[in-house]
């Protein structure tokens, strides 16, 4: 009897444990790496059109970024997450106000990337990188599908593709934000050579899906 008490105290541990990881939270950038993102089966999930969990998105694309900057021998740029707050804005004011590029003309406040890493809470950022693309869903895609779609526009294109390989890069963030379903916007903020330094930022991030 004693046995089986034992038993059924480790398996509802167990079943906690596990669902406690089944949606992504910011402190797993520290324990998931480039190195077995593509494993994780947060990220091997499909796709939700009509509720995506964007935060996973996020970090797939951020890791997928890593991974082909340790294909080129480059070194792993470290997550902040002002920077995905900074590229999770940009996609959200592009989608929002139907518009497509590095300069928002809509908003004067957030006009430039360097304003709006601003608004993210990263003071006087002093050199930084941006990259903005779009792309679709399609079914029965993962995560994984939807940030590999991404990085290989984003690789096969001469600018972007050197602004991920920057040697300068240090650190790194990925929003995306959905439009009509299955269309996804996403920006890309690198900061160069400095560390971070934050300041009351009035930009946020999307809650985590729970």
């Amino acid at each position: 009897m004693k046995n089986i008490f034992l038993i059924l105290i480790t398996l509802f541990l167990f079943s906690n444990t596990v669902k406690s990881q089944d949606n992504w939270t910011f402190d797993m950038y520290e324990t998931v790496s480039h190195e077995d993102f593509r494993q994780n089966k947060l990220f091997q999930q499909e796709y939700d059109l009509d509720n995506p969990d964007i935060p996973l998105l996020n970090a797939a694309i951020f890791f997928a970024t890593n991974e082909q900057r340790v294909k080129k021998r480059r070194s792993v740029m470290k997550y902040h997450k002002t920077c995905e707050i900074t590229a999770y804005n940009h996609s959200m004011k592009m989608v929002e106000r139907n518009f497509f590029s590095h300069t928002n003309k809509k908003n004067r406040k957030r006009r430039t990337p360097n304003e709006r890493a601003i608004l993210a809470g990263i003071k006087s950022p002093s050199a930084w990188g941006e990259n903005i693309a779009y792309n679709f869903a399609e079914d029965d895609d993962t995560y994984l599908d939807i940030a590999d779609k991404l990085l290989d526009q984003w690789m096969h294109s001469k600018g972007h593709k050197k602004n991920i390989l920057d040697k300068t890069n240090v650190y790194f963030g990925c929003g995306a934000y959905p439009k009509d379903g299955d269309y996804i916007y996403a920006t890309q903020f690198f900061i160069r050579y400095d560390n971070i330094i934050e300041a009351k930022a009035t930009d946020k991030l999307p809650p985590l899906k729970k």
